[in-house]
């Protein structure tokens, strides 16, 4: 098979010709509608990485500087003939492409972090500012010579300008008296052979002085110049002469600077031509949303939600993926599967990105694809019969085969359509299975699509070769267009023929002549499908669920994070708070003790020092229920007042929103919060509205009495600790106020848990100077005796 013939029937041709309709340039479009695969895999590479750094330009910035870019081959080859004088458009529009060269040298040059091999090829770009500001100055716009392309030209134009306007004058005059005397036909200034004259009737022609430079077809009128211009009209012919002479100069001088850079504007043309097609491929690659996939030479392939880019351009729903490898566990991929199923989509999907992707044309899958560099490609797809050459469908196959068979390149990529068809299908079977095991020896990477139920077997039992289908709905006898690897396919020839209309009776003969086994078969493989499809759906929603619960664990985490922050803060102002209030009880204590000490003890000191310390503890007190939390009610939970239903707003235990009971397994119940769905025992839910109970625990406090540094004790043993700690952080406040060196934390022995938790409190706790186990006789380490700080 030729290469035209095989980019036609993997439609590599329509994406050339797609691409080429996107550049700018025909010199761009040219490299396009000729674009093939590169010779290796670097190379292939390597402008995949250009056309995906040329997307990502264009995803940030939406354009490049790459408008005004003209063929100018023509002009640069009309350079080679000696005494060739460009004219003004065709040096405007070198201009143009020099100007284009410029910008775009710079445009990369800023971005060459980011793109460093499109900076790499456009720092090749040659510029020439000189070049570019004389044709500016002396080409307008529209092509022609500028007054301002010399001083000389400028004088002559305006010498030019002062001169008609002479001439215009005095042909004014001479024909207001001409036509007062009855000389003139018409009342008007004409030209003739590029003269200014006037028409005259034929009977006056003598009754005037001037030359007659020519006469109406009638004779009636002849068109006279009056003798009294000739001189201004000769006098603009020099000037116009003068004009031409140094029009003529002005663009020789410009072509000759133009010829002196010929080559290097030839190159840079080049290089501005191949910039051109990487643009249109970007371009191309934005609207398929398409990347650049990994080429490697191992001969493997793997597809990550592969489209078909003429699909894209075509269908207006969504295209389904091809997830699709080969090449790890086995080199040849078997595809069964109904009519119409997307077998040969599949087939073509593989063929049209490995030649897209080894031409440096990003291709529609996503990262993580990869495409095996292929020296040869071949593809037996759709029907080649020729009545010209006289060959059959399966003639024009075996011709393909033979061709494939006889490639000994180990580094091919084989594509067949339904092999073995279009004859015997017990000797097409056997002859498909010898060829798959040849191709399998050669190394070859081949995809092989067909309806023989032999091969499916073969398939499975056969080393290097496996088993792939096309997904199809049973119950609405239409294809999903998924691949399922490593699962034959089922034709669905019955239940198709049944839902076309074909009688029943039909069918079910048709069963019986098939034979039991393979009817089995048939619908083993119908079932097996279908718990396929069951299961994925069973993996899809658990895999939302999963997602659900993530993005719950981590909603919990952050306001766990923000809980602590706002601890550490509240913990931060308690003991700024209590650093203030010491301070300003020993402020007064000292006033006291000094007035005592000043009044030598007299009872009104001793009575004024005893209110002083009454009023601290009344406003250390204060302070201390200021910072108490608001104690809950006590209560029992009550008893649900009915029996909760799908529907019911419940209350989950440890949430404080309100969710919907949406689903129920027995005494387990599916409550809906937010976007977030959770199972909970029937125990863990109340009816919005009632009381949620809350756990009731007594603390008990053992004061030690005795002298200045008296000690006590709290009983937490029974509490969880979230419940404990408040209880822990409040008495060694009190303890702290009241003036006691230390303190004992009842824990309990149990698990330990409580005891570590304490512990790690207590070791961060600012009040807190040291603790320690308790002695045997203070109660082992079912105490921690806390040392406060003073």
């Amino acid at each position: 098979m030729t290469q035209e013939r095989l980019y036609n029937t993997l439609e590599f041709d329509k994406i050339r010709d797609m691409l080429a309709a996107r550049a700018v340039s025909p010199m761009g479009a040219e490299r396009l509608k000729t674009l093939k695969p590169l010779p290796t895999a670097d190379f292939a590479q390597a402008e995949l990485n250009r056309v995906y750094q040329m997307k990502r330009v264009l995803e940030r910035e939406n354009s490049i500087p790459i408008s005004g870019l003209n063929d100018i081959r023509p002009q640069l080859k009309k350079l080679t003939v000696e005494g060739a004088v460009l004219e003004g458009p065709a040096l405007l529009a070198i201009a143009d492409v020099l100007s284009v060269s410029r910008s775009l040298s710079a445009f990369f040059h800023h971005r060459r972090e980011d793109v460093p091999e499109l900076y790499k090829l456009s720092s090749k770009l040659e510029v020439f500012p000189e070049i570019e500001e004389m044709i500016g100055k002396a080409i307008s716009p529209e092509g022609q010579v500028a007054d301002t392309a010399s001083p000389e030209l400028r004088q002559i134009r305006r010498a030019l300008v002062f001169q008609h306007e002479r001439l215009r004058s005095r042909l004014t005059t001479i024909l207001d008296q001409w036509s007062q005397r009855g000389y003139c036909q018409e009342n008007l200034i004409t030209i003739k052979g590029g003269r200014f004259v006037i028409p005259v009737k034929e009977e006056c022609r003598t009754q005037v002085k001037g030359l007659i430079a020519d006469e109406s077809g009638s004779g009636m009128t002849v068109f006279m110049e009056p003798l009294e211009t000739l001189e201004i009209a000769n006098d603009i012919r020099q000037l116009e002469i003068d004009e031409r002479k140094e029009v003529h100069r002005i663009l020789k001088n410009l072509t000759s600077m133009v010829a002196a850079e010929q080559e290097a504007i030839s190159d840079s043309l080049d290089i501005l031509s191949i910039l051109d097609s990487i643009h249109a491929r970007a371009l191309q690659a934005r609207k398929w949303n398409a990347h650049a996939p990994n080429l490697n030479t191992k001969r493997y392939l793997r597809l990550v939600k592969a489209r078909h880019p003429l699909l894209l351009e075509r269908e207006t729903s969504e295209v389904v993926p091809l997830n699709l490898e080969l090449g790890k566990d086995f080199r040849t991929l078997v595809i069964t599967g109904p009519n119409a199923g997307g077998k040969t989509v599949a087939l073509k999907t593989i063929g049209l990105l490995t030649l897209m992707a080894c031409s440096g044309i990003l291709i529609p899958a996503d990262p993580g694809t990869e495409i095996p560099f292929m020296e040869r490609i071949h593809a037996d797809i759709g029907d080649e019969q020729s009545i010209e050459q006289d060959l059959s469908t399966f003639t024009s196959h075996l011709s393909n085969l033979k061709e494939i068979l006889e490639d000994l390149k180990s580094s091919k990529l084989v594509l067949i359509d339904e092999i073995g068809a279009a004859t015997d299908p017990a000797l097409g079977s056997a002859l498909a299975m010898a060829v798959m095991e040849r191709l399998t020896e050669q190394k070859a990477l081949s995809v092989i699509t067909t309806h023989h139920g032999a091969l499916k077997t073969f398939a499975h039992e056969q080393p290097g070769i496996g088993n792939g289908s096309m997904e199809f709905d049973e119950e609405t006898l239409t294809p999903t267009y998924h691949f399922q690897p490593g699962i034959p396919g089922s034709s669905y020839a019955f239940e198709i023929s049944r839902r076309v209309g074909i009688p029943e009776y039909i069918i079910e003969r048709s069963r019986e002549l098939v034979g039991e086994d393979r009817s089995n078969m048939e619908q083993l493989l119908t079932e097996l499908n279908r718990k396929i499809r069951e299961s994925e759906k069973e993996r899809q929603e658990s895999s939302i669920k999963r997602t659900e619960f993530d993005a719950l664990q981590k909603l919990y985490r952050e306001r766990a994070q923000q809980l602590r922050e706002k601890e550490k803060s509240l913990k931060h102002t308690a003991l700024a708070e209590i650093e203030d209030l010491l301070k300003d009880i020993n402020r007064r204590i000292e006033t006291c003790v000094r007035e005592i000490r000043e009044s030598q003890a007299s009872q009104q000191s001793i009575k004024k020092a005893r209110q002083t310390v009454d009023e601290v503890k009344t406003e250390v007190a204060k302070k201390i229920r200021q910072t108490e939390p608001a104690q809950p009610k006590k209560s029992l939970k009550p008893p649900p007042s009915r029996e909760i239903v799908i529907g019911d707003r419940v209350k989950l235990e440890g949430y404080d929103q309100v969710g919907t009971v949406v689903g129920q397994q027995g005494k387990r119940f599916e409550v809906e919060i937010g976007n977030v769905k959770l199972w909970a025992n029937q125990s863990k839910l109340v009816l919005a509205g009632e009381d949620t109970p809350q756990k009731e625990h007594h603390v008990r406090i053992r004061i030690v009495a005795g002298d200045d540094t008296a000690a006590g004790e709290v009983d937490i043993r029974g509490m969880t600790a979230d419940e404990a700690l408040p209880v822990v952080e409040k008495y060694l406040l009190d303890s702290f106020t009241t003036g006691w060196t230390s303190v004992g934390i009842i824990h309990g022995k149990g698990t330990g848990v409580l005891r570590a938790k304490v512990n790690e409190f207590l070791k961060e706790h600012p009040l807190v100077k040291s603790t320690r186990t308790g002695r045997p006789e203070e109660g082992d380490y079912g105490i921690t005796i806390v040392e406060l700080a003073r």
